[in-house]
């Protein structure tokens, strides 16, 4: 009786690491929160070139079916009544949630995101070949 129970034991717990390994080869990584970082400022026309530069690479990102984080449509929000530092503060908050970071390009507020990712220890991307793909193969 002990023989067929430890036999019984082994074969299930066999199925299980089976399992597991198949599940670890099959499944993809779960997709990554990446915040896009580049350059906002400028005139009225550099601005909106500027958005739609990070709406492009967020979808860029979600292409490879990660969450991109693009502070920059929060642009589409009355900005007057609140200052440059609410603004960044703000920014740094979805940037410390993020999982990594994509540079875009490179400003004075760009360039301190890029400072308080590495400080965070986050992986940086600055290109989208870099970016894991986490879509389904």
């Amino acid at each position: 009786m002990d023989n067929r129970f430890s036999t019984i034991l082994l074969i299930i717990l066999w199925s299980i690491i089976g399992c597991l390994v198949l599940y670890i080869i099959i499944m993809p990584a779960p997709p990554m929160q990446i915040y896009i970082a580049g350059k906002y400022s400028g005139t009225m026309e550099e601005i909106k070139y500027n958005v739609n530069m990070a709406e492009y690479w967020g979808m860029q990102v979600a292409d490879k079916c990660n969450y991109p984080l693009v502070p920059h449509l929060l642009g589409y929000m009355s900005q007057e009544n609140h200052t440059y530092y609410y603004w960044t503060n703000l920014d740094n908050i979805a940037l410390k949630k993020s999982d990594a970071v994509f540079i875009t390009s490179h400003s004075k507020g760009s360039d301190a995101e890029l400072e308080l990712a590495k400080k965070l220890g986050k992986p940086i991307y600055y290109s989208i070949d870099q970016v894991p793909n986490r879509c389904k193969q």
